[in-house]
Parts: structure tokens; sequence; C-alpha cells
């Protein structure tokens, strides 16, 4: 005898294109492992009577899915607060047939839609019922009741993601999925010289919902004498080139540079850094921007060579994203310094990125880049010295290089650990001065991130979306998801 199959769930989605349509092949993805069947796909335009009658999960943005702008409407979901990246998911009764539901999962835009499924995935359905680094003991999903599910959510830092060489990208695709899982939207990735599959690697990103900063030097780890005028001009004419001819028919959405600020000295011949960058920057990115109006600029700063002087990057054009490092006075704490148990300058630390997150007013772009994780081995450090394939390393060598990295990690995340609570206060310093454009990103450096999706990594993209999580409360929920790699 057949089976009814008005039981079966059915996905009704809206638009069949970019990142929307990444989330419609991860929703299969996600449920087509707890259920017997082949799941069944259908647009909303071709979605009859018959199909409303089976368990179903409408998803989409009020603009691609007229089912999704109709529950809006009728009060059924709410996003309507005009921000991006949000998202309503939603159980309600079918009301056609007794027992089936409709799950409603709602986005903004596309990018919130994705981020729906990504919290559906890790804090509704695929859970750990013991919590252990090896997990396999998952509860079941589409078994169990679903009618107490509502959930709304959205982010509280506007830029999330990941800082990294791109040499020491070893499986791109694999590294910008884990990004994705955790709803992280950009990632900053520099270089000497561009890879030579970077447009591959911009679609591919762009797909997933994430932003692609291209970044190289103005400056930075070469002989320049900022405090002769000639040499502006020829770094602004390298500049303007090296995006033109490497970067810009990559498909790019901006580039981040960093100059001379990479010191502890205060001063260059007699000059403060500070007012020398501001100089610099300026005159440089501002040609840019004639150029090319819509380009995302961000700006690497070291904290190290301004500390007091900070007052004076208010001159820095209001288009510039500053994006601080190494962040303490007198040297960086955790979690700006490159080792996890810096933690005497912490206060000096967070109080420093309260007062810099509102160093331009109302129109403040700003970010920080959070390190103790992984960084560079600078003692066996090279340039490139030409163009490279990026990320499209042998999975063989990938697992081995991971293993290598576990004692690293496995202390890395001691301290995470302990001292959540202090990178949830760093966030909170920045989401609570409300800059118009925040960015908050983690040094990942040759960290294997694309083979483990490695616990403090996930601690920080999930502090970045909701910084006012209570610390015990976040690790707890993020240990009982299936993904996450814990070494303790």
């Amino acid at each position: 005898m057949e089976r009814d199959r008005t039981s079966d769930w059915v996905v009704i989605y809206g638009e069949r294109r970019g990142t929307e349509w990444y989330a419609v092949k991860e929703i299969n993805r996600i449920i087509q492992r707890d259920v017997p069947y082949i799941l069944r796909i259908v647009g909303a335009d071709s979605a009859d009577e018959e199909v409303m009658h089976h368990n179903v999960i409408i998803l989409g943005t009020p603009k691609s899915n007229p089912m999704i702008r109709r529950f809006l409407e009728d009060g059924v979901i709410d996003i309507c607060d005009g921000k991006p990246e949000r998202y309503h998911l939603r159980v309600v009764p079918n009301g056609r047939v007794p027992g089936r539901h409709f799950v409603i999962i709602a986005g903004s835009n596309p990018n919130g839609l994705l981020y729906g499924i990504r919290d559906l995935e890790h804090y509704v359905l695929h859970r750990s019922s013991t919590g252990s680094a090896c997990q396999e003991n998952v509860i079941p999903s589409f078994e169990r009741q679903l009618s107490q599910v509502d959930m709304k959510g959205g982010p509280a830092i506007d830029y999330r993601g990941l800082w990294t060489w791109g040499h020491v990208v070893y499986d791109y695709k694999r590294y910008l999925d884990n990004m994705s899982r955790w709803k992280m939207n950009m990632v900053v990735i520099w270089n000497d010289h561009a890879p030579v599959n970077a447009r591959e690697v911009v679609e591919y990103a762009h797909e997933r919902g994430i932003k692609v900063i291209w970044g190289y030097s103005w400056g930075w780890g070469e002989r320049v004498d900022p405090n002769r005028p000639e040499e502006l001009q020829i770094w602004t004419q390298r500049a303007i080139e090296k995006y033109e001819r490497e970067y810009q028919d990559t498909g790019c959405d901006g580039i981040y540079f960093q100059t001379f600020t990479e010191t502890n000295d205060l001063e260059l011949n007699g000059r403060p850094i500070a007012e020398l960058a501001v100089e610099w920057v300026n005159t440089i990115s501002r040609k840019l921007f004639e150029r090319h109006p819509e380009l995302i600029i961000q700006f690497g700063l070291h904290a190290t060579s301004i500390r007091e002087n900070y007052s004076a990057l208010a001159g820095v054009d209001e288009r510039v994203s500053i994006v601080w490092e190494d962040i303490g006075i007198p040297r960086p704490a955790f979690p700006f310094s490159y080792e996890p148990e810096e933690l005497e300058y912490f206060d000096s630390a967070v109080n420093y990125t309260s007062r810099i997150a509102r160093l331009r007013g109302a129109e403040e772009r700003v970010g920080i880049v959070v390190k103790s994780m992984t960084n560079l081995d600078w003692s066996r450090f090279e340039h490139q010295p030409r163009s490279f394939v990026m990320g499209e390393w042998d999975p063989g060598f990938v697992s081995h290089r991971a293993q290598q990295k576990i004692g690293r990690w496995r202390r890395v995340e001691s301290e995470w650990r302990k001292n959540l609570g202090r990178v949830l206060e760093t966030v909170r310093a920045l989401a609570d001065a409300r800059p118009r454009r925040s960015t908050v990103l983690g040094l990942v450096e040759d960290g294997l991130w694309e083979e483990k999706m490695w616990l403090p990594v996930v601690l920080l993209a999930e502090a970045s979306w909701g910084p006012h999580t209570e610390p015990q409360q976040l690790l707890e929920k993020v240990c009982m998801t299936q993904d996450v790699c814990q070494l303790e």
C-alpha cells in the first residue's frame, strides 16, 4: 500500500538566482539529511492547491515571494524595520489539513533569508544532545513538534567576517562555505599580487552573501618617507593603478590598505604618524573615489603608532572605513593581541574601542580586527613574487595541515572559553556607539578554517551577530550545535 505523501515536506521558494537560490539549495541540503524521500522544490509561481495541502516550508523575501509578502501584510511575520539581513522564522498551522504546518522563513533581503536558515539549522534542528566534539547523537528534527518555533534575528554589527593573507587559504570554497554557515558577510584577503582565479573567488563569495575586499599595501612593509610630497604622488598613482590593473575586473566590493602605521613610534621625522596618515589616506582615497565612487575603502590602522593621538583621525574622509588593529595601551591586549593570554591591558583596549567608535560622529565608518587566534609565522614569511592560484590545494594536504594546527587551536580555545565575556564586551563597545557602518573582522591566517569550524571563530561570529548575549548562554548555545569543532 502506497504511503500518504501529503505528510511529506515541500519547499516553496521565491527567486532562483544569487544568494536566495543558494539559500534554497541549503535548506534542501539540511532537510534532505532527515527525511527518507526526495524533497520536492517548487517556485511560488507554480505552487497549486495540491502543494498547499502538504507540510510546506515557505521561504523568500517580500520582494521575491508573494506568499511571504502576504504573510507580512497579514501580520503573521514581522521584518519591516527597514534594516537588511533581518529574518523571521515562524511555524504556523497549515489551516487546510489538521496536523500539517507552514514553516515560514522570511528575510528582509536574501542574506536575511540565508541567516534564518542558518539559525534554523544550528539552533532548532541539528543539535547535539551531548555537546561533544564528535557529535553522533543528534536529536531528530522534522519528526518532532515544530509548533513552538518563533524566532527573529538581525545583526548588531554590519560587516562580520575574517581577515587573511590569500596564500594561506588552502580551499577557498570551503573557507567561504564555513563563513556563510555562521552568518559572516565579509572577507578581507591580502595579497602582494592578485590571485589568477580572483574573479572565481568573488563570484563564489557573492553567491553566499559575502563581500570580498582585496587588501594591498599603500606603503606598508616598504621603504617610504611620508613627509615627502613626491612620495605621496608616487603612491597615489601606484594604489590606483594596482586596483584598476589587478582587482577592478574581479567584481570585488572594495579594498583594504595599510600605510606606515605598524610601528611603536608615534612620529616620523618630527611629525605625528596620525597626521601623516590622514594626509596620505585622504589624498589617495579621494582620487580613488573620484574614479570609483561605489568602492568600499577600508583603512587598516595600527593603534600602536596612534595611541592618544587618535583625535587627529577625525579628519579622515568619512567615506573611508577606519579598521583598527593592535588596540591596547601601552601594548595590545586580548582580543587584539596575537597571543590570547595577553589580558593585562584589556580595560584600556575596550575603553579605546569605545572612544574611536565615536570619532567622526554619526557618519562614522569604523571597524576592528580581532586577533588572539592564528596568524602567519613571520619568522618564515616570504613575500609573493608573482600571481598564484588561491585556495585550490590538495585535500590531503589540507587535512594534514589542520592536524598540525590542533595544538594551537586547543590553547586558543581554552583562553576564549575563559574570556568570552571580554570578547562580547569589546564588540558591544563598538556596536553601542551606533556608527553608520560597523565592522568586526577576525584574523584567521593559516588556521585551516576551511577544514574545521573552530570554536573561537564561531564564537566571534556569533558575538558579532548578538554581543548582548550572556557569555555562558552563548557558549552553551554554540557548543550544542552539530558543526563546531571543540577541543576541550
